[in-house]
């Protein structure tokens, strides 16, 4: 069973409680800190309350030096390594990023590829996640995107 303080910060992070980091990756830090503090003998709580404060704002400094500066987001995210380009499999970026061909089909059949061959593009996502690109679906350009069209009056009924 989770410490309380544990559960407890997990449950605020779920909920989106404001008094915690909305970056789950630092709740579990912060969390055992506070609850060393509680529970152990030895800490204060002041000492707990130091250190997960300290573990928030170390959160909240990288997170905002990630987004501001673009080096830097690459260093500590990475970069999407394109896997597939128009049907052929890169087998040195799958080497390259631990995929063996078995993990790469069976991301692919999740995404409701059955062939490789279906695909335009399949990236790996610096979190890990498989972007797909079928060459089957029509893509919309950036332009379309940026100004979608509207429907005419016309088209209302239909």
């Amino acid at each position: 069973m989770a410490p309380i303080s544990a559960s407890i910060m997990s449950h605020c992070v779920s909920q989106g409680s404001p008094w915690v980091p909305r970056n789950a990756s630092a709740a579990p830090p912060v969390a055992s800190a506070v609850q060393n503090s509680i529970s152990a003998g030895d800490n204060s709580l002041v000492g707990g309350l130091v250190s997960a404060l300290v573990l928030v704002l170390l959160n909240w400094a990288i997170g905002y030096a990630s987004y501001r500066w673009r080096p830097v987001e690459r260093i500590l995210q990475g970069q999407p390594a394109r896997i597939v380009t128009d049907g052929k499999i890169h087998l040195g970026e799958l080497r390259r990023e631990l995929i063996t061909l078995a993990e790469l089909h069976s991301a692919l059949r999740k995404q409701g590829v059955v062939r490789v061959s279906d695909c335009a593009e399949v990236v790996l996502e610096p979190n890990g996640t498989l972007s797909v690109i079928r060459r089957d679906v029509p893509q919309p350009s950036a332009a379309e995107l940026a100004h979608p069209s509207t429907r005419s009056p016309s088209d209302a009924g239909t």
